[in-house]
């Protein structure tokens, strides 16, 4: 058994090993400094180290010394580049990388130290073990607890007794809710290491964890300030604990003797900046915190305390880009994600607050600030069955604060008395000067389908909080709601008139003007808000989404969104939106390209990997669209959301057994997770496991008893195996179920599919009956008529439809169509209707092109035909309609260009004998026209 060397010879033998390749001049100036440093002041250490320095710039020893120096005084940054430069001459790593990962740990590059330092291995035991200590902080500050775990498990494998990682250890337990664990182990580590301040800091933050705990914290923090006289650290800690008991003057008090010893010090101003913040000098903290954020742009801390000023400042578009790079940097912060969901409902951005906040929300021990927050946001968004259902989750928390109290009387509906609960919650809504109490009282009235209650319940809200836009704004979309425009219209007008930036009212408006037939007025609207926010992202993208709807040149919506991603590049809806754009006007690749840029500017997003990964699917990429997934697998290893996707691309590289295996194991991640059980149930159909995958439909039945979801999955299993009795028999319970979605539309297909047409037309005849505005099922049956060639029945079903949703694109489209075949009039009128609700539908446009030809304005047609190639440059049948349109006018010269350009693609273009004989009635001169 190797004999354990004493700390005093290990530390002379570095030492010596580090001056053992400096001359004899530099050894001895090195031995002067370390001789001072005995006696000398923190000032006197510091500056003889720079002048060390300065005689000899290349001494990767005196870089270290001086490394040391600056992380002890807290300045993490420069810290780093010293010792990235001590490496570079000629540093022992043993004593340099411990040092330089702890550096970039405290000036919050998180994951520079995952990625240096998680894999590397020193051949000094407490070196190791150090430096496996800093990973794990690192680890921790991002969220990867797995991550965290791993890196203690090895630096206490390579030094069991070494301090920092028993503090790790003790930060790991605390984190798993193991609070006197995590002191017993910092109470250890502090008596045999009194003078490791670090130590004190962190025993006294594990003990205000605690009931009562001020009193032991204070002792020891002071205990932390004894032992580092001159560390930042200890006396922020005094200082935060100051603050936190209203002691402002006690926390200055500390503040002017950090100004005093280390003045120039980054934490020393970051400590200024967060008491101003504190005592609500908002316009001085943030002039420190700007000033801090060009040196330390990647500091978590710093973007979050940074976020908050912006937000009380009025300030959230700043706000949400300070929480969003915070965020991104430490994907797995809660309070990153937390802050960044508040500046973004601030803002009105609810998809993306919900999205934000969705992996907090999944999780089992989510806090109540963050339900209540989705609650409120999904009830914004007009989700307010969703919102109850959140509300409903805190019912057993048993709570004495008033939010609290709210959600938990709010989930009491149904199982009791609903009157006594609406009282419960006016009684709260009285004594609480918040708003949790009065929205939950809207939203069970608009869920009870009470809006003239829910007016009431918002008016009283609003002599509340005269000031804040959010009622009026509720106010205005219920009343929409109801059919009572005008007054909704007022309503939005007087939220803005509150709050002019706040989006929700625009948008609403906005949308008003749409549904009027006011598009200009909408695109205006975000127009004048873009002229006014050159930086408003959000504007853009919903002035790109009106002008698409106005039937504007894609290239001018695409412009549009390249200048929301310029003005936010970090925002990924911006992205995502330029995707989609490509998408649907046909170019796969375009939408790739974007794909490929957006994920390369937000690495680690899982939404960007995710539609990466289905751009990649789309062009047939399976195993690059395998590899985008794998990344999502390997950035959030607990999440089913990336072994879903690659069952999925498993399938389409036709690779079943594989996709069983990411499938089997998004279950286990998810056992509930509907998306995932959706592709158990498709891969186990690829394999021929039938009863698998009608098991699977049933579990989902068994769990869910009153959704149609379980239904509807048995009844496309049995389809796909053509029982089609089995399947409709399914099919019906599901509509006798909430939520039974496309059950009418698949019903009405299987009974056609299993041959008893009678039975489907009599089924959708009486289901119309009680459910006369079934959209899908009308769109359906004229579709099915169309195909088999009863146009007249088709007729019959679209103009019903259309009766109902009379912007309904594809309808107009196909009832064109229809009328084009019966050579009936009216064509081009319908399909003029339907590109002006889709303008850029290649499809469509296709449709108008051959209307205008019929009624012989065979320019105009051309023209449109054009369009629709644009915007669908890889269908040539489209450009055969226009080579057709062009013989009919007269053009023969150009028709002939298209019928060539058609002929080169040879068997690819399944239309070749027409053209061919399109062509040869052209002949062998062409005059043209």
């Amino acid at each position: 058994m190797p004999t354990c060397r004493h700390p005093l010879a290990i530390a002379c033998l570095l030492a010596a090993l580090a001056l053992a390749g400096c001359g004899k001049q530099e050894q001895a100036a090195i031995a002067k400094v370390r001789a001072r440093a005995a006696t000398a002041s923190v000032e006197v250490q510091r500056t003889d180290l720079k002048n060390l320095v300065q005689a000899y710039p290349k001494s990767g020893v005196a870089r270290l010394l001086l490394g040391e120096r600056l992380l002890a005084d807290g300045d993490g940054a420069a810290a780093a580049i010293e010792l990235q430069r001590a490496l570079e001459y000629g540093a022992h790593e043993d004593q340099a990388l411990p040092v330089l990962a702890e550096a970039l740990l405290q000036s919050g590059q998180h994951g520079r130290v995952g990625q240096a330092f998680g894999q590397t291995r020193l051949a000094d035991p407490a070196a190791q073990a150090r430096l496996m200590a800093a990973v794990a902080g690192a680890e921790l500050a991002m969220g990867n607890l797995p991550g965290a775990q791993t890196a203690v498990d090895l630096a206490l494998q390579a030094a069991p007794q070494a301090p920092q990682a028993l503090l790790a250890q003790a930060r790991l337990a605390a984190l798993d809710k193991q609070v006197p664990k995590a002191v017993g182990l910092a109470e250890a580590v502090a008596a045999s290491h009194p003078g490791l301040a670090e130590a004190w800091v962190l025993l006294g933050d594990l003990h205000l964890r605690q009931p009562g705990g001020q009193a032991a914290a204070r002792q020891a923090f002071e205990k932390a300030v004894a032992a580092g006289a001159d560390l930042v650290a200890p006396r922020m800690a005094l200082m935060s604990l100051h603050v936190a008991e209203g002691d402002l003057p006690g926390a200055k008090a500390h503040l002017a003797a950090l100004q005093q010893r280390a003045a120039r010090n980054i934490n020393t101003v970051m400590a200024d900046g967060q008491l101003a913040f504190v005592a609500g000098e908002h316009a001085r903290a943030r002039e420190v915190f700007q000033g801090l954020l060009r040196v330390l742009p990647d500091n978590v801390a710093l973007l979050l305390t940074a976020g908050e000023n912006e937000l009380m400042m009025g300030s959230p578009q700043q706000a949400e880009a300070h929480f969003a790079k915070a965020a991104a940097l430490a994907p797995g912060n809660p309070v990153a994600r937390r802050q960044l969901a508040k500046a973004q409902l601030r803002l009105g951005q609810l998809p993306k607050a919900l999205a934000t906040l969705s992996p907090l929300v999944d999780r089992p021990d989510a806090s109540a600030e963050v339900l209540a927050m989705a609650a409120e946001a999904r009830m914004l968004n007009g989700e307010h069955r969703a919102a109850q259902a959140l509300y409903d989750r805190l019912a057993t928390l048993k709570p004495t604060d008033p939010r609290l109290r709210t959600l938990v009387a709010n989930a009491a509906f149904g199982r009791s008395d609903d009157a006594q609960v609406f009282h419960e919650l006016r009684s709260i809504a009285s004594q609480d000067s918040g708003s949790t109490a009065d929205l939950a009282l809207v939203s069970a009235h608009l869920a009870r389908g009470q809006p003239d209650a829910a007016l009431k319940a918002l008016a009283t809200l609003e002599r509340k909080q005269p000031r804040d836009p959010s009622p009026p704004t509720l106010r205005g979309q219920v009343l929409a709601g109801i059919g009572r425009n005008a007054e909704a219209r007022q309503s939005f007008e007087a939220a803005l008139a509150v709050s002019p930036a706040y989006f929700p009212p625009l948008a609403a408006l906005a949308a008003l003007d749409v549904r009027e037939g006011q598009a200009e007025r909408a695109r205006q609207r975000f127009a004048d808000v873009v002229r006014a926010q050159p930086k408003n992202a959000t504007a853009m993208l919903a002035l790109a989404e009106v002008l698409a709807r106005q039937g504007a040149p894609a290239a001018t919506v695409q412009a549009q969104l390249d200048a929301a991603i310029a003005a936010a590049p970090g925002d990924v809806a911006a992205r995502v939106a330029l995707v989609n754009h490509h998408a649907t006007q046909g170019r796969a690749e375009a939408a790739l390209a974007a794909a490929q840029t957006a994920e390369a500017a937000l690495p680690d997003n899982m939404e960007l990997l995710a539609l990466l990964a289905r751009c990649q699917l789309r062009l047939g990429q399976t195993s690059q669209a395998l590899t985008s997934f794998g990344k999502m697998v390997t950035l959030q290893p607990r999440s089913p959301q990336g072994h879903v996707g690659m069952a999925e691309a498993y399938l389409a590289a036709g690779q079943p057994e594989m996709a069983q295996r990411s499938s089997q194991r998004a279950l286990e991640l998810a056992p509930a997770l509907l998306e995932a059980r959706v592709q158990a149930i498709l891969v186990a159909l690829a394999l021929q496991q039938s009863d698998k995958a009608l098991a699977l439909a049933r579990k989902v039945q068994a769990e869910q008893p009153g959704d149609a979801v379980g239904h509807l999955l048995e009844g496309e299993v049995l389809a796909r195996q053509g029982q089609w009795a089995g399947a409709a028999a399914a099919l019906r319970q599901a509509l006798t179920r909430q939520s039974p979605g496309a059950a009418s539309v698949r019903l009405y297909q299987v009974l056609a599919q299993g041959e008893r047409p009678a039975e489907a037309e009599a089924f959708a005849a009486q289901w119309l009956r009680s459910h006369p505005g079934d959209v899908p099922l009308l769109f359906a049956m004229a579709a099915a008529a169309q195909v088999h060639g009863d146009l007249a029945a088709a007729q019959k079903h679209y103009e019903r439809l259309l009766t109902v949703q009379a912007d309904h694109a594809l309808a107009l489209n196909n009832l064109a169509m229809v009328r084009l075949q019966l050579k009936q009039p009216g064509a081009r009128g319908l399909a003029e209707r339907a590109v002006a609700a889709a303008p850029q539908n290649a499809d469509l446009l296709d449709t108008l092109a051959q209307a205008q030809a019929a009624e012989g304005q065979f320019d105009t047609a051309a023209t449109t035909q054009r369009a629709a190639v644009a915007a669908a440059p890889q269908a040539p049948a489209l450009r055969l309609t226009l080579a057709r349109i062009l013989l009919q006018g007269g053009e023969r010269a150009k028709a002939k260009a298209e019928l060539d350009r058609l002929a080169a693609l040879g068997d690819g273009f399944g239309q070749q004998a027409e053209v061919r004989q399109l062509l040869q009635t052209l002949g062998p001169s062409l005059p043209g026209r």
